[in-house]
């Protein structure tokens, strides 16, 4: 079993038509060549099976879904995805606007799934591994969440599981803010449900994958391991004054052991 992992890439369509934004989110407009680079390093892996972890697009719009649906059909391998916030977030100020304000709404997530995108919380038995898939994007859950997931881990297999928003642990709180004490926890953590990963998954998920914060690293709660993933383009964000390099995380089942390592684009 081999999977890739991809995290944010806010991608913008030149086409997309709040051409307002596109000068204020340059340093994301411009980066897509970096992700379509890091996606050809993708396919030189051949997985099995690749993830992305939400926020594919900056804002919600067909266009910029359409640019985003593009550059992955470009992946060799299938792929799934998990929803982040910005997939649902359109901007709320009309075609004008000049501010990046928006607004979510789930039900954008119909236009994702008329394109042939599933952004439901589901299972994919990978063989020796089951792979649960998260709609977290809005730091929650829908409701009746809580009950599909102990259907879907009912088999006992060894569980991975893909969410766009990390889960809501202390641990998890007190490296967010070492890293950026400015972050607002209420949308950088599952706040609106933080009771999902202790009632729910613990002992029962190996290791989990999120996105969501634009930094990374490998956190443990006794038997399972949380991979916090950055940025899956190159880009300077001044507004956080943050430099990445588009990422990628490839994790492997070889001999009873799973491994994972980072591949990069540049």
């Amino acid at each position: 079993m081999k999977i890739a992992l991809l995290g944010d890439s806010h991608l913008i369509a030149e086409d997309d038509p709040y051409r307002g934004l596109h000068g204020v989110r340059s340093f994301f407009k411009d980066a897509w060549p970096s992700f379509q680079r890091l996606l050809r390093r993708i396919n030189e892996e051949s997985p099995d099976l690749t993830v992305m972890l939400g926020d594919l697009v900056d804002w919600f719009s067909p266009q910029n879904v359409a640019f985003g649906l593009d550059l992955m059909s470009t992946l060799r391998s299938p792929w799934h995805m998990v929803p982040g916030n910005h997939d649902i977030e359109a901007p709320s100020g009309g075609l004008g606007q000049s501010r990046f304000d928006v607004n979510a709404d789930r039900g954008r997530l119909a236009h994702w799934h008329s394109l042939g995108v599933d952004l439901s919380t589901r299972a994919i038995d990978l063989g020796s591994h089951r792979l649960v898939l998260l709609d977290n994007s809005l730091s929650d859950v829908i409701a009746g969440t809580e009950e599909s997931l102990r259907t879907l881990l009912g088999r006992g297999d060894p569980t991975l599981l893909c969410a766009h928003v990390p889960f809501d642990l202390p641990s998890i709180r007190e490296y967010i803010l070492s890293v950026d004490p400015t972050r607002n926890l209420k949308k950088y953590v599952q706040s609106g449900t933080p009771g999902l990963y202790r009632d729910v998954l613990r002992g029962r998920v190996t290791d989990i994958f999120t996105a969501h914060l634009h930094f990374s690293n490998v956190l443990r709660d006794e038997s399972t391991r949380f991979h916090l993933r950055g940025l899956s383009t190159s880009v300077h964000d001044p507004n956080r004054n943050q430099t990445t390099i588009a990422e990628a995380l490839v994790v492997e089942h070889r001999n009873g052991v799973l491994t994972h390592r980072a591949v990069t684009a540049d």
